[in-house]
């Protein structure tokens, strides 16, 4: 209710400055009610039309073409009562930003002053220049005003969703690492086992059988068999040293792991 309220403020005080209008019309003739009621009908028929071209969002050049005509039709025929003249501002005014003329243009809205005969002419003046203030508002500050908080308004929407398109982006960016990551991780698992395998497998495994062979000699031919053992140590010393060896070379080139670092103690 209160956003129609601001969105059609312009039609209702429009709509009231036509009412007062024709009552005003009405209390300050001299004729009788039937005398005016013709003039009276036309004024309620352009006041209907006046207000219908500001609700309407299309068409409005059909509605300002009657607007017009009833007008002139007004002045036309009723001359002597001088009630057309206070709809002149209306016309003038509508016609001006509705093919958006220059805003000079808007003296058209005093054209009355020079046509009105009677002797209020200095009151007409002033209610001309009332309608002028209260359009001049409406649209050129107002519009200019709800122009630039829509403008900002698709600003905010395009921020945020630049900032959503940003936060996605991060988010897979993230993502891809994270798996990145994790290949790495196994990829360098997969080297290491592949580096203690070829190192100390075959280490190992020669040595399992020196040790065999030293197990029988061991009482036969103890000299033989602690040989053999140092043999077994000098060899696992040495594998050992290489796979330190290897594991310096991997940290140096940052590709070792915490785990793997352990070997380097």
């Amino acid at each position: 209710m209160r956003e129609n309220m601001r969105v059609n403020y312009f039609s209702m005080v429009k709509f009231s400055c036509l009412m007062i209008l024709l009552v005003y019309f009405i209390i300050g003739s001299e004729k009788s009610l039937q005398d005016i009621s013709l003039e009276c009908f036309f004024l309620a028929l352009a006041l209907t039309v006046t207000t219908l071209y500001e609700i309407v969002d299309s068409g409005k050049i059909g509605y300002l073409a009657v607007e017009t005509a009833l007008v002139i039709l007004i002045l036309i025929l009723f001359p002597e009562s001088g009630a057309g003249f206070y709809l002149i501002p209306f016309v003038a005014l509508d016609i001006a930003f509705y093919f958006k003329w220059p805003l000079s243009l808007g003296a058209l809205a005093f054209a009355g002053v020079f046509f009105n005969q009677f002797d209020h002419s200095a009151a007409y003046l002033v209610y001309c220049l009332f309608i002028s203030v209260i359009y001049f508002q409406n649209h050129v500050m107002i519009k200019q005003y709800r122009e630039k908080v829509e403008n900002y308004e698709m600003e905010e929407y395009r921020l945020k969703d630049s900032l959503s398109d940003r936060d996605m982006l991060f988010k897979k960016k993230l993502e891809k690492n994270s798996l990145h990551f994790k290949n790495q991780m196994l990829e360098e698992r997969a080297r290491i086992s592949q580096v203690l395998h070829d190192k100390l497998g075959h280490s190992i495994n020669g040595s399992v059988y020196q040790l065999e062979a030293c197990k029988v000699l061991m009482d036969s031919k103890p000299e033989e068999s602690t040989r053999i053992i140092q043999a077994v140590i000098d060899t696992l010393r040495e594998s050992m040293n290489e796979i330190r060896s290897i594991l310096r070379s991997e940290n140096r080139t940052g590709k070792s792991s915490p785990a793997a670092a352990q070997w380097l103690m």
